[in-house]
């Protein structure tokens, strides 16, 4: 049978316990190494002039990933993640959704904290 103390003394422990428990598990939460923070990515500004709506790829040495997309008469900022920029050069890749054409730019080297703009005009 547990007393009034025991009692007592059984819940300050219990107390304590959680306590640390909620203080290591924050500490083994996953966080940035210092050379993931020093690596900033870069981004492209899409600014769809055309009325369909377009999908981004970038395309990193001959794959391609999907960034997003762009509803047509609009601008979108797309990050471009730091794994990408050590490739020496990127492509991207504008498909617009319900036609035909997937018109790719030219080879473009992007260095971290650069933005690049993509313009998108007339799928004719």
């Amino acid at each position: 049978m547990l007393t009034f103390r025991r009692l007592k003394y059984s819940m300050i422990h219990l107390a304590v316990l959680i306590a640390l428990f909620i203080l290591l598990a924050g500490c083994f939460s996953k966080s940035e190494t210092p050379d993931e923070r020093a690596k900033p990515g870069a981004s492209v500004e899409v600014d769809n002039r055309d009325w369909p709506d377009v999908t981004i790829y970038i395309i990193k040495n001959g794959s391609k990933y999907r960034l997003g997309e762009v509803p047509g008469y609009s601008r979108r900022v797309f990050p471009i993640e730091p794994h990408f920029l050590n490739a020496p050069t990127l492509r991207f890749q504008a498909d617009p959704v319900g036609r035909q054409g997937q018109p790719i730019s030219e080879e473009i080297e992007v260095r971290p904290g650069e933005e690049v703009v993509l313009t998108i005009m007339n799928f004719r």
